[in-house]
């Protein structure tokens, strides 16, 4: 009878303890596939106007550059610089994707999923991007929270960045943030040409290898000489240009988060995929 009692509890503990972890992985789904995705991604509400005449018609009068940007997200120097560069064709498939619901999957990148990133089959045509411009993304998130993620590029066609817990710093492809469904990239106002090359030579001498930490400048000097002991995805290009004498944290706060990143009036918008552009009016890219 005594051994038959024992058994009994120990069913009774084992269900408590299934159940728990049922609810336990309930909540997590909840929170990610229900409460991560509670907005949907941005697409432009009016019918798309025909820009290829408009586009064709040498130098853009500032209401057509606005009607541009408003349907590409394009800012007015990223579409300049696309026409001169004869990529008419590359500023229509950003307005075609302006007016196209995007459709996104989300890929665990953690067990259990707990931290999760979206992707899109449709890669972005990216402006014409400058060494130290930042790339922003909220298509990552842990828990529900849209942290997201950020890399400084170092040329046309790579980046530096820290993608993971478990991982180090280092290079990647600028074709990976392709396909996230939300991006920004953001430039540096009033920064001069060497200032953006020592910007970007500086992080890839100092900023390499380095073990990715959540926490990175929370604890003791927040800017501290190299080597640093560790690095997260918005501290690596703040970092980057705090050296060169421009605090990129907006809030000014010890942690650097990529929304810090993103509201910073140090930084000028260039293009935007996935976000409403009447977010950021007043800090699109002109010169």
């Amino acid at each position: 009878m005594y051994l038959l009692g024992r058994e009994r509890c120990f069913l009774a503990r084992l269900r408590r303890l299934v159940c728990f972890f049922c609810g336990l992985l309930l909540l997590l789904w909840l929170l990610q596939a229900v409460w991560a995705h509670r907005r949907p991604l941005y697409t432009c509400p009016e019918p798309p106007t025909d820009l290829a005449a408009m586009l064709d018609g040498g130098p853009l009068p500032d209401a057509a550059s606005d009607l541009v940007t408003a349907e590409t997200g394009l800012s007015p120097l990223a579409v300049r610089q696309l026409l001169v560069e004869g990529r008419t064709g590359d500023i229509l498939a950003c307005q075609v994707a302006f007016h196209t619901p995007t459709d996104s999957e989300c890929h665990g990148l953690l067990p259990l999923g707990v931290t999760c990133e979206e992707r899109t089959g449709s890669p972005a045509v990216l402006a014409p991007l400058e060494p130290g411009d930042l790339l922003v993304t909220f298509s990552t998130h842990t828990l529900g929270w849209r942290h997201g993620h950020a890399a400084l590029v170092t040329d046309s066609g790579t980046v530096l960045e820290a993608a993971m817990p478990g991982t180090a710093s280092g290079t990647a492809s600028l074709d990976s943030w392709r396909s996230y469904p939300t991006l920004l990239v953001l430039r540096v106002r009033d920064a001069a040409p060497e200032q953006r090359e020592a910007a970007v030579a500086a992080a890839l001498r100092e900023l390499q290898e380095v073990p990715y930490g959540f926490f990175s400048g929370l604890w003791g000097e927040k800017s501290p000489e190299p080597p640093l002991s560790s690095v997260q995805c918005a501290y690596l290009p703040w970092y980057a240009w705090a050296r060169q004498g421009f605090d990129l944290d907006s809030d000014g706060g010890r942690l650097v988060t990529v929304a810090d990143l993103a509201a910073s009036p140090l930084l000028e918008l260039v293009q935007v995929r996935g976000m409403d552009p009447a977010l950021f009016s007043g800090r699109w890219a002109e010169k």
